[in-house]
């Protein structure tokens, strides 16, 4: 299967994400900061990125600008919550980036698992 980078600032939820990737069969990198997942990316060769679009500072913009610079094809699926009118300018700016799917929390395993399937 892929070989993920999870970018998580929340714990349970990231230890939630990557429990759900790895039963599917996926291989699972964590961060959960522009600062962790930067030398990842430039260490590891990944199929998919993950990336909470509202952490905080702007990371996921950092993260997301580094990871095309890093690796071109990557493709990425952007999480948020908040709903659509606190998370909109998060949302604009993933597509912008080139994450190629959002997913609005909360999201069910399956619709995770899809995507992931699909896109690496």
């Amino acid at each position: 299967m892929a070989h993920i980078l999870l970018v998580e600032d929340e714990p349970d939820t990231r230890y939630a994400l990557a429990q759900v990737l790895s039963d599917a069969g996926h291989d699972i990198v964590e961060a959960d900061s522009a600062a962790d997942a930067a030398p990842l990316l430039e260490e590891q060769d990944f199929d998919l990125l993950i990336c909470e679009l509202q952490l905080a500072h702007n990371q996921a913009a950092e993260i997301l600008d580094h990871a095309r610079r890093q690796s071109p094809r990557l493709d990425v699926i952007g999480i948020c919550g908040g709903g659509l009118a606190r998370s909109a300018h998060h949302v604009a700016a993933a597509k912008a980036a080139g994450a190629v799917a959002i997913l609005q929390k909360p999201f069910d395993s399956e619709t995770l698992v899809a995507a992931a399937a699909r896109l690496s």
